[in-house]
């Protein structure tokens, strides 16, 4: 399992999620695994996203890294 922060990553993709799609939560966790990783529940507050490869990492890692992004899908 590879990991990334949660912070920025996910905001991003979050907020863009939100702004571009819609409020639905499993069509969201759909997208997300799109993207190569499946948020997991857990007990606790858990700050990392996990991958099943590095390259999926690596790839939400670019898609993921600014803010300011208007084309992302």
């Amino acid at each position: 399992m590879f990991k990334l922060p949660v912070d920025p990553y996910y905001v991003n993709a979050a907020t863009w999620w939100l702004e571009n799609k819609n409020h639905d939560n499993e069509e969201f966790k759909a997208w997300l695994k799109e993207q190569g990783t499946e948020i997991q529940k857990h007990d606790s507050y858990y700050p990392w996203l996990d991958f099943e490869s590095p390259l999926a990492a690596t790839l939400f890692r670019i898609r993921w890294a600014d803010s300011v992004v208007s084309t992302q899908h």
